[in-house]
């Protein structure tokens, strides 16, 4: 009677031992409360003109949506591969033309 009685509590604090040691090392999920995000942080990035999604240095990601075109510059400053319809060199330099008709013209330089 004695070793059973034995083995049911040595059972029991093994078994509340394990519990609370589980309940104790449980990996609890917060939310990124921070308003911005450092430029340092980011060591990844991805972009489909729609949805932003970094990748930043302590292994999270943060995803931003693009709601409305808010920037529209009078030039761009690039233009994309699928934009282009031709290109069309000349003896002074190369055009480049656009799916839209836009006509971007460069002028040869000679390399000194």
């Amino acid at each position: 009677m004695k070793k059973r009685i034995i083995s049911t509590l040595v059972t029991a604090t093994v078994a509340l031992t394990a519990f609370w040691g589980g309940q104790l090392t449980n990996a609890t999920v917060q939310a990124n409360e921070k308003k911005y995000i450092a430029v340092e942080d980011i060591i990844d990035w991805n972009t489909d003109g729609k949805e932003l999604s970094l990748a930043l240095q302590d292994d999270t990601e943060a995803y931003a949506y693009k709601s409305q075109n808010v920037y529209k510059p009078e030039r761009k400053q690039f233009l994309a591969l699928d934009e282009i319809a031709d290109v069309k060199a000349t003896k002074t330099g190369f055009e480049i033309i656009t799916a839209d008709g836009e006509i971007y013209y460069f002028d040869r330089q000679e390399i000194k």
